[in-house]
């Protein structure tokens, strides 16, 4: 079976760490961006880290070579919403997302030692936790010689915690990505904050039924008809609030408002905000 390059990303108490194996080699890590932990700041992003990644590697396929496992934690998930469009523009195909406490758990029931920091120390990352990883990726299967009914029964029973475990991350993979997809998306407060402060009465021409499947949301919102233009004070207090949004809340609000299929009024303050001329 074909074999390619592993590369690990940890997201950690807000912090990205890199390990690497090869066929050849066991796990070692690699640097990010020159550190050993890149913080994950309202400035930095996860695709910062890929193009990083990329260029060391310096191969001209990019990424195609290489499976790339992704463990997060809560506080890191909202970077991931990025992740997906640079993978397939670095041409990695091979890739999957997993939850950091299922893995954490389970080397440490194995190894009998449980990390005791936020950012676990490299000989228990490569000795206990990443061999637990590789232990799921089946690879290079080799058909093994015949074994008496009694072995092959015990093997069974053996497996079967295996396979519970493996239906779950795949459960939690697909809920993950599910999430992710919401995550491109404003929330609907933010939608009903900023389209007045965007365009002038955005609620004349697109009804509650319509936000909420523009906004992949199953409630109605509750916007009351007429909606009353904001005063001149309030207006500007909602735009100051807008051009101070973090830069990726900032993106997908100006990315739903470009595909908003409705005749707008767009408020001329709010076209260089926009992009449009």
């Amino acid at each position: 079976m074909e074999t390619h390059d592993l590369r690990v990303l940890l997201l950690l108490d807000r912090k990205v760490g890199c390990f690497a194996r090869t066929a050849t080699l066991r796990w070692w890590r690699c640097a990010v961006l020159g550190e050993d932990w890149y913080p994950l700041t309202a400035r930095s992003s996860l695709n910062d880290v890929l193009d990083d990644l990329c260029q060391r590697e310096d191969r001209a396929n990019g990424l195609q070579d290489f499976e790339l496992h992704l463990l997060y934690t809560a506080p890191t998930l909202l970077q991931l919403s990025e992740v997906l469009p640079k993978l397939a523009e670095l041409g990695c195909t091979r890739w999957q997302i997993l939850r950091w406490e299922p893995l954490r758990d389970r080397a440490a029931r194995l190894s009998g030692q449980a990390p005791t920091a936020a950012l676990p120390p490299d000989d228990w990352l490569t000795q206990h936790l990443l061999p637990v990883l590789e232990s799921n990726l089946e690879r290079n299967p080799v058909a093994p010689p015949a074994k008496p009914g009694a072995e092959l029964q015990c093997d069974e029973i053996a497996i079967k915690p295996l396979r519970a475990e493996r239906r779950q991350l795949e459960a939690e993979r697909t809920a993950i990505l599910e999430q992710m997809v919401a995550m491109q998306l404003p929330s609907m407060e933010q939608l009903i904050s900023y389209l007045p402060a965007i365009y002038r009465n955005p609620f004349v021409s697109i009804a509650p039924h319509d936000l909420a499947l523009l906004a992949g949301r199953l409630q109605l919102p509750s916007i009351t008809s007429p909606w009353p233009e904001p005063s001149a004070d309030t207006l500007l207090t909602l735009q100051t609030r807008l051009r101070r949004l973090p830069a990726s809340e900032s993106e997908r609000l100006r990315e739903f408002c470009r595909q908003l299929p409705h005749r707008l009024d767009l408020r001329p303050e709010m076209r260089a905000w926009l992009g449009e001329a």
